[in-house]
Parts: structure tokens; sequence; C-alpha cells
């Protein structure tokens, strides 16, 4: 017996049983408790579930070489499906740039964005409270006459 899945508006046939004798995840519980159903329906990626039906079809997890790997990361919680199956060409990419992730994060904090620079050049200086206006000028167009005829 073949069921639909329907995600991001693609529809994927496939027969019943390569999920419910396939790995455990959201999909193979929701297709257990709903014997009657022959179509589901979900508001996802399509591109990341094309991954999730090949593990149904294979055995075996990829990340989509197209694939940012925080929304893969998304993707794979949503479908209950943890990523330490995903197999080793791809985890080693998957886990190489979570770890990036992690130190960007740490080095981030030690940086000023341009908005604090401003802010303080706005606080410390005449100089600053002159910058200060002619970025309100530029950014915010209807702040004044000014902006607006620039």
């Amino acid at each position: 017996m073949n069921v639909d899945i329907i995600v991001g508006g693609t529809k994927f046939t496939l027969n019943r049983d390569i999920i419910v004798n396939g790995p455990d995840s959201k999909l193979k519980r929701l297709i257990l408790c709903e014997k009657d159903v022959s179509v589901f329906s979900f508001d996802r990626p399509k591109s990341h579930f094309k991954a999730i039906l090949a593990y149904y079809q294979t055995g075996r997890l990829h990340l989509p070489t197209n694939a940012c790997p925080v929304a893969f990361q998304d993707e794979l919680k949503f479908w209950e499906i943890s990523h330490t199956v995903l197999e080793k060409c791809c985890r080693i990419r998957f886990l190489n740039f979570l770890l990036d992730q992690k130190h960007f994060e740490g080095f981030s904090k030690f940086f000023i964005s341009p908005e604090e620079k401003l802010d303080i050049l706005r606080r410390s200086s005449c100089h600053g409270k002159v910058l200060s206006k002619i970025w309100n000028i530029v950014e915010n167009q209807d702040s004044n006459v000014l902006a607006k005829a620039f």
C-alpha cells in the first residue's frame, strides 16, 4: 500500500512498508498510528526532505551539499532523527560547521558592531554628534525635511 507525503507542496509517493520498516522517527510513528490515512502533508522545505526520504529508502543519511547545516539540523529535529546517524562523510562536515559556529560566537563578543561604534562616537564627542545627525539623515529619510530632501 502506498502513502503520499506532501512536503513543501511536492508529493512524494512511496510504499508504506519502507517507512514502517525504516528508522525510527516522527514520520514512522505517525504512519504507524494513522493506519487508515494515505496522505500526509507537512509545510517543510522539500529540499531537505529529499535527504530524509533517501534515508528511509537506503538506510543512509547524507547532508545535502547545498544545505545549511543549521537548517538541516532543524529538519532533523522536526523529523526526530538524530544527527548521529549521518554518514561519516557528512557527519564530519556537519560537526565541523557546528564547531566553527561555536568558535565564531565566542569571537563575536570581542567585536563591536557598526551601530555600537556609532553610539560610542555619538556619546563621546562633538564630531560624533555630527556623524550621528548625518547617519540619521541617510538612514531615516522620514526623520526631518533635510532627510526627505536627501
